[in-house]
């Protein structure tokens, strides 16, 4: 496998970035049934895993164990309520990041931790992604380029904005039903910046404006205040100080470079009004 690596030097130090096609780093998804009451679901998240989890989920079923990168929004949503038809045990083998957090996490009753573990987010679909879209962007580029007509612009237009409203609309039901609060999906609105989600917890956020990062990595903190009806198991793998490692070789992106969310805490929803906001760069 050929894998391209790029060395970036940031201001805490130099780190090591390693990137490639997702076909060539992801594994292929594995849905199965491992004993009589439990399902292994692993690799990228998508369409078919979901329609595998939809049958294997049976009542019976009371332990999900998971490792994925993550993957499609619609798909994780899907096998989030399937998880959470039921009080199932989730167990992250080694890493749950992108989708498997947003969606398999909040919809568990447990959650038990493998040495090691990673949980990590980078926020779910919500209206600063959808005023940010790439493909609307070049769509308006193509159309004043020449390369596309009016009507198939209007077309496409229309086409990537429904599908953002059920994006939009199913985000919102899955997080009422889950009872999910604004920072753990790194909610902003359309007008938001970057760090706009920051409105929603208390705590430090230097290590989050100094760095260059593209996950939060969950500490302790975060994952207790904002998923407090979660119960978790006694575990080394979140506590403060321990010795995590990054989810090599499964990364896509910056192998050090990912932030930790250190103290940061989901603000009770009593307390948003009362307590100053953290503050957010651009």
């Amino acid at each position: 496998m050929r894998v391209k690596l790029m060395l970036v030097l940031i201001a805490s130090g130099l780190s090591l970035v390693v990137w490639a096609t997702p076909s060539r780093l992801e594994a292929p998804y594995q849905c199965e049934l491992l004993g009589a009451s439990t399902v292994v679901l692993s690799g990228r998240i998508n369409e078919e895993m979901a329609d595998c989890a939809d049958a294997l989920l049976r009542p019976e079923i009371t332990t999900v164990v998971v490792a994925s990168d993550g993957g499609e929004t619609f798909a994780g949503r899907r096998i989030g309520h399937r998880i959470g038809d039921r009080p199932r045990t989730l167990v992250i083998r080694d890493r749950c990041l992108s989708s498997c957090a947003n969606y398999f996490i909040p919809a568990a009753r447990r959650l038990e931790l493998g040495n090691h573990a990673v949980i990590g987010l980078h926020g779910t679909p919500d209206p600063s992604m959808r005023e940010r879209s790439r493909f609307a962007q070049e769509l308006e580029q193509a159309l004043l380029a020449g390369e596309i007509t009016e009507d198939n612009y209007a077309r496409s237009i229309a086409q990537h904005n429904s599908r953002w409203e059920r994006q939009l609309a199913e985000e919102q039901a899955f997080a009422e039903r889950f009872a999910v609060p604004p920072g753990w999906r790194l909610y902003r609105d359309a007008d938001d910046s970057r760090l706009g989600f920051l409105q929603y917890f208390i705590g430090t956020t230097d290590q989050l404006e100094a760095s260059n990062w593209t996950m939060l990595v969950v500490e302790a903190p975060m994952l207790r205040s904002c998923l407090p009806g979660l119960q978790v198991s006694a575990s080394a793998a979140l506590s403060e100080g321990s010795d995590r490692r990054a989810p090599q070789p499964w990364v896509r992106w910056a192998v050090l470079g990912n932030a930790r969310s250190g103290d940061l805490r989901c603000a009770p929803a009593s307390a948003e009004a009362e307590e100053e906001p953290a503050s957010a760069d651009n």
